[in-house]
């Protein structure tokens, strides 16, 4: 489900790629810029931001071991608090449609299985019409 998804989000905004220059919206690769910058906006957390800097694992002068510890520092660059990293990962828009994602295909498998489970007498072929009907 959560490749569906993606699949899904990348096709509708490749197609709107196509379509955005007849409404006079932008050219084809101004408009796959903006949307590249609008999903993947940089995550403001320390190690992201220390990765960025360091153009990876290139050290800039500290040790690798200060260098791997600087990047793995999951706070948020404007707080200490490990909440606001947490709401920061969760509100990422890459990291929310996977989050949604696989919430609903939980919900839906956990929900077939309850009322599977309610039929004992479930054959294989009323599976299907098992699955519908919860």
């Amino acid at each position: 489900s959560p490749l569906l998804t993606m699949a899904g989000t990348a096709l509708a905004l490749e197609i709107g790629s196509h379509v955005a220059p007849k409404y006079g919206i932008g050219d084809v690769q101004g408009y796959r810029r903006e949307v590249w910058d609008a999903i993947f906006v940089p995550l403001r957390l320390r190690g992201v931001t220390s990765w960025s800097e360091n153009d990876g694992w290139e050290h800039g002068g500290k040790s690798l071991l200060e260098s791997v510890y600087s990047c793995l520092d999951l706070r948020c660059t404007f707080s200490d608090a490990y909440l606001d990293a947490m709401i920061e990962i969760t509100t990422h828009p890459a990291f929310f449609h996977l989050i949604k994602s696989v919430t609903f295909i939980a919900i839906i498998m956990a929900v077939s299985e309850v009322s599977a489970r309610r039929k004992s007498d479930l054959t294989p072929r009323g599976v299907p019409k098992g699955i519908t009907t919860s």
